[in-house]
């Protein structure tokens, strides 16, 4: 029997309004939550709810609640993380994959006018798996491949198989890969057309040792060549201590999908759910595992190397290659983060209805379930309309004094990541300029993520409905699971 949040996903899927019905019903219920969301914004401070004799107990500003809010969570933050038990450098050295297990796993690398990078990736996959084991799903939205892609991954290994898909979308591509992969590939890892795999890339069999654990996460870091993409370096390595925190006390959310180990079965059933939106497939898929009750592990010892733009905003000399975006201001504000607040009411469904097993565990997803749904409001709603107070009320003074105190706090933070929590793996440390910059880097990001949950509200939700008509039969429109493996 399904979970009660996938058949609830499935009613929700089939009762999809299209046209000009949806655009009408969705800008209507935004107006009705934009008012609400403003006037709880808008309210007092709790603490002047609360008086004596007429006189407020605390004299603290709506400002400056919140920012003491943020300051303790930051903390807390870094106190768990330094708390966490993390493996080594040598740990990665020492682990020696097993050959009837890599066997059992199929590769799928998803491009797009890759010609200039397949090669390298290509490389580095066959050198841990089965070349007959890896398929390359090359996708355009034209007749013929834009490229040489297929010359260039034939000249690496012939029993590579390429497939050409005449539909520029990742996530098909992922599904075309699955169907293309051998029956005995009881495992699924899909890898960027950007990235390479490490020369010790371990592939653990015991994380699957739970029947509940569907998938396993690894680690990312960039290539990095100026200021910007070491500060997308520091990001993703400490987004992946994060993943590890959240293993240790929860499940990990979601695989990036720069790379991802999934079990072959559960990754074809959510693939036959997926909703097919233009961006965000890895987000996409880490709810539906959610949904249906399962976990999610993390692999620290293993750190992927991955493309990151070398820009923050878009340039006139754009990048042409496929996934990877020629900017950060592309990748986060078009593309990363258009999805997160699309997913607020199964969110608000699974703090009360995920069970990840333990007790304890069950709480830290409760934790990290609000954390996230909390950030998704401060982006959206309440750190806009406090910075626009700060500035109506000309308080230039206070909002210089907190974002120098925000600004102090979060390199603090990061030194502490870099020197303390990654003190047995300098693989990972950065300089110490990346650190005293990286809070200047995350205020962008807090742009970037404002325009982004403002994109999905006003642009992709009414005009993008989730489209889950996959070009084969398979599709959740026709069936609750497809047999693609």
């Amino acid at each position: 029997m399904a979970p009660p949040l996938v058949v609830l996903w499935h009613r929700a899927a089939l009762a999809t309004l299209r046209g000009k019905a949806r655009v009408a019903v969705w800008y209507a219920s935004l107006l009705v939550a934009a008012a609400a969301a403003l006037a709880l914004a808008s309210a007092p401070p709790l603490d002047s709810w609360f008086s004596c004799g007429g006189e407020r107990i605390c004299a603290h500003s709506r400002h400056e609640t919140m920012a003491h809010v943020f300051l303790l969570y930051l903390l807390l933050r870094t106190a768990f993380l330094l708390s966490l038990p993390l493996p080594s450098d040598a740990d990665a050295r020492a682990w020696v994959n097993d050959p009837r297990f890599t066997a059992q796993v199929g590769v799928v690398i998803p491009c797009h006018r890759s010609a200039d990078e397949i090669s390298l990736t290509l490389r580095a996959v066959v050198r841990h798996f089965p070349a007959e084991n890896v398929v390359v799903v090359d996708n355009a939205d034209a007749a013929e491949p834009p490229d040489d892609t297929a010359a260039r991954v034939a000249a690496v290994d012939a029993r590579v198989s390429y497939v050409y898909e005449g539909r520029g979308h990742k996530t098909n591509a992922l599904l075309v890969g699955l169907r293309h992969l051998p029956p005995r590939c009881k495992y699924v890892l899909h890898v960027d057309d950007d990235t390479v795999l490490p020369e010790h890339f371990v592939v653990d069999p015991r994380k699957f040792a739970e029947p509940a654990v569907a998938a396993v996460a690894y680690g990312i870091e960039m290539g990095h060549s100026n200021a910007v993409q070491q500060a997308v370096d520091f990001e993703l390595k400490h987004l992946s201590t994060m993943r590890q925190l959240q293993a240790y006390w929860a499940t990990v959310w979601f695989c990036h999908g720069i790379v991802g180990l999934w079990r072959r079965e559960r990754f074809a059933t959510l693939l036959a759910e997926h909703p097919f939106l233009p961006f965000g497939e890895d987000g996409w898929l880490g709810m539906l595992n959610l949904l249906h009750n399962d976990r999610m592990e993390m692999e620290m010892r293993s750190f992927v190397r991955s493309y990151a733009p070398p820009t923050l905003l878009p340039t006139l000399r754009q990048r042409v290659q496929g996934y990877g975006a020629s900017s950060i201001w592309k990748q986060r504000a078009m593309r990363w983060f258009v999805n997160a607040p699309r997913r607020i009411i199964w969110r608000l469904l699974l703090v009360v209805y995920y069970d990840c097993g333990q007790p304890h565990r069950k709480i830290g997803f409760v934790v990290f379930s609000i954390t996230h749904l909390t950030r998704i409001w401060l982006a959206m709603i309440h750190l806009p309309l406090e910075l626009f107070y700060m500035f109506q009320e000309s308080e230039f003074g206070r909002f210089g004094m907190w974002f120098t105190v925000f600004y102090l706090v979060a390199v603090l933070e990061s030194a502490i990541v870099n020197w303390v929590v990654w003190r047995n793996l300098p693989s990972l440390q950065v300089s110490w300029q990346t650190v005293l910059r990286q809070p200047l880097y995350y205020q962008f990001l807090f742009i970037c993520t404002f325009v982004g949950h403002w994109r999905c509200a006003l642009y992709y939700v009414p005009f993008f409905p989730m489209n889950y008509h996959p070009p084969f039969p398979e599709g959740l429109a026709k069936a609750k699971h497809c047999d693609l493996y």
